[in-house]
């Protein structure tokens, strides 16, 4: 009976932490962490964190900067929410007058992308080891214009891990960021202006971005955006702990086709520009909207089959699909007004935007619980 009660008490905890703002769940997570550093000492989770801020010496190159080493190695983050995780890092990097490089060559393919070539082998899906490349090269420029190459005998080096520091936390946090869709809060001169200094994009990318987005704004095209996840609906109905307490969404494209019919009369706009997931969403709604909506052509899944369910909503992607979906999250905050869900991308294009939508309105409507 009290390892059920115990099981129970910790499930509700769980719950509560993951809508609770992000200084309590900071405090929690270091009462944790205090906890594993008595029964483990040297070996715990804080003791490492201690140790990795430590400066190092590689080589006496560079003595008078310090260089801090961002490792990106949440496997399973996406390109908006890994955004939003570095500029806490690149906001502590600024306090400390250290110079960002980025290392990400630990990151799945499936996610972060590869060439097409690559993408259609598959070769992580089967087993087989795939080329470590610096994949955050596909898409932007190292921060500060240094590379993992050149600060090899650098004198001062710092390796965080990829947890924040406390004081992040109630500044900036990862856990808290998707607060920042919510309003024109006080984060917006903090962190639109670390966003414009040290997320690049790469030439190509860059490239590819301002022409897509002189296309959609051609002829004072007036534009209401609007970001649909409707893969993150498909996850939670197959059960998948991947969406586990992610934000919920409109269940229904109806409810979009509603919404959408709605706010652009209210807010007088001759186009829609869409962001979705899923090629089912883009369907419906172009059937609905006809020339009226635009969208770039990307790779999407395909919820249903014949009715039938998929198997994953995630697909693996190539370089020109996540460009194509960056390229998305840029048009998406320069429209006049925008319709979203809360999720990363949501979150980057509210910063991007820096409170300047005439109108918005953003679905409120909690997390997915337990799957």
């Amino acid at each position: 009976m009290t390892g059920d009660f115990g099981r129970k008490l910790m499930k509700y905890m769980k719950r509560w932490l993951a809508y609770a703002p992000a200084p309590v769940y900071a405090v929690c997570e270091w009462v944790h962490l205090y906890k594993e550093r008595r029964e483990k000492g040297e070996d715990s989770t804080l003791c490492r964190r201690e140790k990795s801020r430590k400066v190092h010496c590689l080589g006496d190159k560079d003595p008078d900067k310090t260089y801090y080493v961002i490792a990106l190695d949440e496997q399973e983050t996406g390109i908006a929410s890994m955004m939003i995780y570095l500029l806490g890092h690149f906001k502590y990097a600024d306090k400390m007058h250290y110079i960002p490089v980025i290392d990400s060559t630990l990151y799945r393919p499936w996610l972060w992308g590869g060439p097409d070539e690559e993408v259609a082998q598959c070769p992580w899906r089967k087993g087989l080891p795939w080329e470590m490349k610096e994949r955050w090269l596909f898409y932007f420029k190292q921060p500060a214009g240094v590379t993992m190459q050149d600060i090899q005998d650098c004198k001062n080096v710092v390796f965080p891990t990829h947890s924040f520091p406390f004081f992040l936390a109630l500044a900036f946090p990862c856990t808290g960021a998707y607060t920042v869709c919510k309003s024109n809060g006080p984060l917006f001169p903090v962190i639109n202006p670390l966003l414009k200094k040290y997320v690049i994009f790469e030439d190509d990318t860059a490239q590819y971005i301002e022409q897509q987005t002189r296309n959609i704004f051609r002829e004072g095209r007036r534009v209401l955006g609007v970001s649909v996840r409707m893969g993150y609906v498909q996850g939670m109905k197959l059960k998948e702990k991947h969406y586990q307490y992610h934000n919920r969404q409109p269940d229904s494209i109806d409810i979009f086709i509603h919404d959408l019919e709605r706010f652009r009369l209210l807010w007088k706009c001759d186009y829609i520009f869409l962001s979705t997931d899923d090629t089912g969403s883009a369907d419906d709604l172009n059937k609905h909207f006809g020339g009226t909506l635009l969208m770039l052509d990307r790779m999407r899944t395909r919820i249903t089959e014949n009715g039938v369910f998929s198997s994953n909503p995630l697909l693996d992607v190539s370089i020109s699909s996540n460009r194509a979906y960056l390229a998305e999250l840029v048009i998406l905050s320069k429209c006049q007004c925008y319709l979203g869900c809360r999720n990363g991308g949501c979150s980057i294009v509210n910063v991007m935007n820096n409170g300047r939508f005439e109108h918005k309105y953003i679905y409120a409507m909690g997390k997915f619980e337990d799957v």
